[in-house]
């Protein structure tokens, strides 16, 4: 009976540093999501991001983990896309797509509050 308690205590002391040390790595972290927000539009087999006067290509857009042929479904609506740009950056840049989500249908600039009436 008297060793079972500076057994115990030797056990507990022998065994935490081992379960400390078994921590998962941290994942790699990449280079930064970045948030494009405009409209989609396609442009010969692109399919890019407009500014809201649909003037400017904010970016050329490629699929990260779908497939190219889903930006279709977004086409002539607001959308915000998540991602990182790719590198060289080149003019306009190309936009790796991890997330897009469509946020207005249609590609009418939002109204600001302070426009008369």
């Amino acid at each position: 009976m008297k060793w079972i308690l500076p057994l115990l205590l030797l056990s507990m002391a022998l065994l935490l540093p081992a379960a400390q040390k078994k921590k998962a790595p941290a994942p790699e972290a990449g280079p930064p999501l970045e948030t494009l927000t405009g409209c989609m539009d396609q442009s010969g087999e692109d399919f890019v991001l407009r500014d809201d006067e649909g003037l400017v290509i904010l970016a050329i857009l490629e699929p990260d983990g779908f497939p190219k042929n889903n930006f279709a479904r977004y086409v002539g609506n607001r959308v915000t896309a998540r991602g990182v740009r790719r590198e060289p950056v080149e003019q306009p840049p190309r936009f790796k797509v991890r997330r897009i989500q469509q946020i207005a249908e249609g590609c009418a600039a939002p109204e600001k509050d302070d426009q008369p009436r």
